[in-house]
């Protein structure tokens, strides 16, 4: 299945929202929190291109979504892997009202310890997140 298709199926059991024919258009901000600089500078590009590609292939498919052509636009940001500034970042793509966050990369920026940063909060982002890798969660399952 290609990612195209994948992203549409995934639209509808996540979403609940159908694909029609329509004519009008909205744009949808998606965000990336990567980190483009510092040590894991390499697989946050690699991370960031691949979001990049879906983004394109999935606008050329011509993807409607309740009645309504979408675009995606892709807002990234450089959290550099450090909890810290990812911080900022995830602040940032709630405050740009992105519809969904593709990262953090690495989980030691995607749950820091609470040491890290003021806000531990921030990192409950309102949002839908993709990860991109397999990650390490020693936190305890709640529900």
């Amino acid at each position: 299945m290609k990612a195209v298709e994948f992203l549409q199926v995934a639209g509808v059991v996540l979403f609940g929202v159908s694909i029609t024919p329509t004519h009008a258009q909205e744009t949808v901000r998606i965000g990336a929190a990567n980190p483009i600089t510092g040590g894991l500078a390499a697989m946050g590009k690699d991370a960031e291109n691949g979001t990049r590609l879906a983004i394109e292939e999935i606008n050329a498919s011509n993807l409607v979504v309740g009645g309504q052509k979408i675009t995606l636009q892709l807002d990234a940001k450089d959290d550099a892997g450090d909890p810290r500034t990812a911080t900022v970042v995830s602040q940032a793509l709630v405050d740009d009202n992105v519809a969904a966050v593709v990262g953090h990369l690495n989980s030691a920026v995607r749950f820091p310890p609470q040491k890290h940063t003021a806000k531990p909060e921030s990192y409950n982002l309102p949002l839908p997140r993709i990860l991109p890798i397999p990650f390490r969660d020693s936190r305890p399952l709640t529900g």
